[in-house]
């Protein structure tokens, strides 16, 4: 035992060597000058019995701290309290598998200070200036890496052997990280909890692909990349960061981002503007979808994304869709065959309201096949449906309430096989049926709101109101009628 706990200095190659040591006490209060523990090179280096290590904040180095704790082949656990670490002063220590750094003054690990050692877990939350080099530490089997508190950012550890056992991952805001690299924590088949700053406006492209994740919290504004969470199949929860969405308002969502989680339900926030396709391709368990806006006074600039895309390919439990007031568009088939779509919401608060867009189009089939029972589309100042089977085969739509600015209805067959008895078309001061090219016929003719007979055998709508509208075709609506 090297019991030093009075000793003020310690000489180069003091110990060196020592091979019977297995225990150092060092001097807790330093000098009386400036309450410091000088120690010389190569002190302790070789103390091969060695396998616990406390350094105190006295310990100051009197050279440059070459070797000073090194070759130490059992030493285990290290505790650092002083506000230096030396690239080679623990050269060579193979078996450190615990560090504990708590100085809040250590501003800098060089590269190489601990290249040769076990570390798995790493916890530099109470080291606020502290830098870690990239190349400090090796590329380790790391379970948990806390930097958070630090500035030290995680691009600067090498990852490639943690694949199979980080588990807990918490960034630094301090560190100045703006991105999560694309591929960074692909197929990381144990990380199960990551802490993102807010600091961070863009997660890459497969940055998180086919992980362990159970949740994640976005940071506000930021953007995601294509597949950056496809195939995490224990993602439930997905929280995005919306406390004021009008500071950062150029976040995206991009394709396949979400594909086979396990999210039951999303809100997007107002500072996303746009989602790619197929971002929630597969995610079996969604059950709710709601997209917000918001409404800037003093541009008069609605924000919030504008389009609903075909996303929703295989999420067969879909029941209840909240579409935001800024929504311009709903794509081709973006709900097609949802049979559990029961509750469809439109925001839009009219004319009246200058945060709500005006909807310009309902894409071919966008509603077919849903349960829902009734579609409120007031409020949305859409002008005319001109696209194919919008509603068809929603068998328990029963009520639909279309806006007083709606002056067409030409679509083929987009109430087909609808429960609607009522039609109140009154407003309608345009067409009302139109034409198409019938591919079987190779002959053009006229559409029907409701299907031909063959479509609709089972029709049951009983009263069309019409007012100043045109009657185009003969089949503008079934004989049903």
């Amino acid at each position: 035992t090297a019991n030093l706990a009075a000793a003020t200095s310690i000489g180069q190659n003091a110990y060196k060597d020592v091979t019977t040591i297995t225990s150092v006490t060092l001097n807790t209060v330093g000098d009386k000058t400036n309450h410091k523990v000088q120690i010389g090179d190569n002190a302790f280096d070789g103390l091969t019995e060695l396998t616990e290590l406390t350094i105190p904040a006295t310990v100051q180095f009197s050279g440059t701290g070459a070797n000073v704790f090194a070759n130490m082949a059992k030493l285990a656990t290290v505790t650092i309290l002083n506000d230096q670490v030396t690239a080679t002063e623990f050269a060579n220590d193979n078996a450190i598998a615990t560090l504990t750094i708590k100085n809040p003054d250590l501003a800098t690990i060089p590269a190489s200070a601990f290249t040769s050692t076990k570390i798995v877990a790493l916890d530099l939350s109470m080291c606020p200036s502290l830098v870690v080099a990239s190349g400090a530490f090796p590329a380790n089997a790391f379970t948990k890496i806390k930097l958070s508190g630090s500035k030290t950012p995680i691009a600067n550890f090498n990852l490639t052997s943690a694949a199979g056992s980080l588990k807990t991952l918490t960034l630094s805001a301090d560190a100045g990280e703006t991105t999560i690299p694309a591929n960074k924590f692909q197929s990381f088949t144990k990380l199960a909890n990551v802490s993102l700053p807010a600091t961070i406006s863009l997660i890459d492209d497969y940055a998180f692909e086919a992980s362990a994740l159970t949740a994640i919290t976005i940071p506000e504004g930021c953007s995601i990349g294509d597949y950056a969470f496809a195939n995490c199949a224990d993602l439930a929860t997905v929280t995005f960061v919306s406390e004021d969405p009008l500071t950062a308002l150029s976040a995206y969502i991009g394709d396949n981002a979400f594909e086979a989680t396990a999210v039951a339900k999303v809100i997007i926030p107002a500072n996303v503007w746009a989602v790619g396709a197929d971002v929630f391709k597969d995610c079996a368990l969604l059950k709710r979808f709601q997209a917000n806006s918001a409404y800037d006074e003093t541009t008069d600039t609605k924000y919030g994304i504008t389009t609903i895309p075909a996303i929703f390919d295989g999420c067969d439990k879909l029941s209840e869709v909240v579409i935001p007031k800024t929504v311009t568009t709903i794509a081709a088939n973006a709900f097609k065959d949802h049979a559990k779509l029961a509750t469809v919401t439109f925001k839009h608060e009219g004319a009246d309201d200058d945060a709500s867009a005006v909807m310009t189009l309902i894409g071919a089939s966008a509603f077919e096949g849903t349960a829902i029972t009734a579609i409120d589309l007031s409020l949305t100042q859409l002008a005319g449906l001109s696209s194919a089977d919008i509603f068809k085969d929603c068998a328990s739509l029963a009520t639909i309430t279309l806006p007083e600015e709606m002056n067409s209805l030409t679509g083929n067959a987009i109430f087909a096989g609808t429960a609607i008895e009522t039609l109140d078309a009154s407003m309608v001061d345009g067409n009302i049926g139109g034409w198409h090219f019938d591919s079987t016929l190779g002959a053009t003719v006229p559409n029907t709101l409701f299907g031909t007979d063959e479509d609709n055998p089972n029709n049951t709508l009983k009263v069309l109101k019409v007012g100043n509208a045109t009657i185009v075709g003969s089949a503008a609506w079934s004989t049903g009628a």
